[in-house]
């Protein structure tokens, strides 16, 4: 019962940006989902790091990173979702 309340919304109707307690759902920081994963639940990091959790295909996809070092870093949104879109084809074509 805790982890369906967690992922289901509890943002007010009227916002754009969907959460959980403590998980992203729909919003401008929900790459992590690719084209494949929407219907999930994840969490993003400020050095990259990233976790989508897809329960209807039973998928967990975690990208481990330090967008930080040595540079300062550059924005990660956009690899989180190709590497969510690698996983899920790997996932959904028959070997």
């Amino acid at each position: 019962m805790t982890v369906r309340a967690m992922s289901r919304p509890q943002s007010p109707p009227s916002s754009p940006q969907i959460r959980g307690y403590g998980w992203d759902i729909r919003t401008d920081y929900s790459s992590p989902s690719g084209d494949i994963f929407e219907g999930g639940y994840g969490h993003t990091g400020f050095t990259g790091t990233s976790l989508w959790i897809h329960p209807q295909t039973e998928t967990f996809v975690v990208v481990l990173s330090n967008r930080v070092h040595p540079d300062g870093g550059k924005n990660m949104n956009h690899l989180r979702g190709v590497v969510a879109n690698i996983v899920s084809s790997a996932i959904s074509d028959p070997l």
